[in-house]
């Protein structure tokens, strides 16, 4: 659900996670598709943008990669923000450092694969 992804972008990311990627990049346009789309997913995982938003109007939850210093309504601490109940936020360092939340959400994104999901 990327926007508007580079030239090679999506078979990078395909090659990166072993497996195909769909490109729905153009359901981002037509805010109605895209609602409904966020409404199907099993899991969200991305930045602050209209997606997340629509996730939580729908009452999902979503994975949330948030910068530091975030937005007010990501709070400046915690892993929750009131405004978006259920859903996770992994954060930057003040540092700028992403690997803690990076390396966080990659452990429990493993939870996700079908593999996963096939062992359980």
């Amino acid at each position: 659900l990327q926007r508007n992804p580079g030239d090679g972008e999506v078979l990078a990311f395909s090659r990166a996670v072993g497996c195909p990627v769909l490109d729905l990049s153009g359901l981002n346009s037509d805010l109605e598709a895209m609602l409904a789309l966020c409404s199907l997913l099993d899991v969200y995982i991305g930045v602050s943008n209209t997606n997340t938003h629509l996730r939580a109007a729908c009452g999902r939850d979503s994975h949330v990669i948030v910068p530091y210093p975030a937005e007010f309504r990501w709070m400046s601490s915690g892993s929750e923000s009131p405004w978006f109940p259920g859903s996770k936020l992994f954060r930057q360092m003040p540092d700028g450092d992403w690997l803690p939340a990076t390396s966080q959400l990659a452990g429990e994104s493993q939870a996700f694969s079908p593999a996963a999901k096939a062992a359980s």
